[in-house]
């Protein structure tokens, strides 16, 4: 995608702080659509008893995993054109002329509970200070953030910082990310951030999309969990996002390049 809607102010303080904020990226109507899936999702998924995540995940929150096989309105979000230059500008950066596939390793819907406390500080690429980002993590904000609801903090270029953060230690230099429901906040996956508390019984959903460099390994495999229904709706560009691109062959006899060109994709995945 042309980089032409993505300014040199733009690219400087994603670069120096790590983050960067787009607001009014989706109309009251989308939103509203978008909140009512999930929360019909999340419901059915309880009726059915599966919202019972392994481990800790799900018992501090709503919690929805792989949206893109829960319904396809939220697939979309995936190539908006406001945000996606922006991705790109980032992920592809350091690659080869710039130009590299990436791909969406994780594909979240999330909804903390009341007074459930803060997170604590973390990266989500798993190697701190990287000298290009590793992953990139687009948050829909489908409610309004805000300290009643428990906006998500962080620390302005922290993501050049080669150590983790501290457990339990609060920073002077951490903000809270304040904006209304229809913006987008895009930071490197090194910036150390966290959910904070959220101090009302409010709605805060929030869609969490994590765009990673085409070889690194996704949370799950959606070239496997992804419904033959769904794929024949994919365009090229999301097949290649959802890692159908860059399948490692079986053997050397199958073929010897871990990338497949768009027109050798199967048609089908049945």
């Amino acid at each position: 995608m042309d980089n032409f809607c993505i300014t040199d102010d733009q690219k400087i303080f994603f670069d120096d702080q790590g983050y960067l904020l787009f607001e009014d990226v989706i109309s009251n109507e989308e939103i509203i659509l978008l909140k009512k899936k999930l929360n019909n999702t999340y419901d059915k998924l309880k009726i059915n008893n599966k919202n019972i995540y392994s481990g800790e995940l799900g018992v501090n929150e709503k919690l929805i995993l792989n949206l893109h096989n829960k319904d396809k309105s939220f697939i979309k979000l995936l190539t908006n054109e406001t945000i996606l230059p922006m991705i790109e500008y980032g992920i592809q950066k350091g690659s080869y002329k710039n130009k590299e596939k990436y791909i969406v390793s994780q594909f979240t819907g999330r909804d903390p509970n009341v007074n459930v406390p803060e997170q604590q500080l973390h990266v989500d690429s798993r190697f701190p200070g990287a000298p290009f980002p590793l992953s990139i993590i687009a948050l829909w904000m489908l409610d309004d953030f805000n300290k009643n609801t428990g906006a998500t903090r962080l620390v302005p270029g922290s993501h050049l910082f080669p150590e983790y953060p501290k457990d339990g230690h609060k920073y002077k230099e951490e903000i809270q990310i304040n904006a209304k429901a229809g913006s987008v906040l895009i930071y490197n996956a090194g910036l150390w951030h966290g959910g904070g508390k959220k101090l009302k019984d409010l709605s805060r959903w929030g869609i969490i999309i994590t765009y990673s460099r085409w070889f690194l390994k996704q949370a799950f495999d959606m070239t496997k969990n992804t419904s033959d229904e769904i794929y024949q709706t994919l365009t090229e560009k999301e097949k290649e996002l959802f890692g159908f691109s860059s399948v490692p062959p079986h053997d050397e006899n199958v073929r010897a390049k871990t990338i497949i060109s768009p027109e050798n994709l199967p048609k089908s995945l049945k």
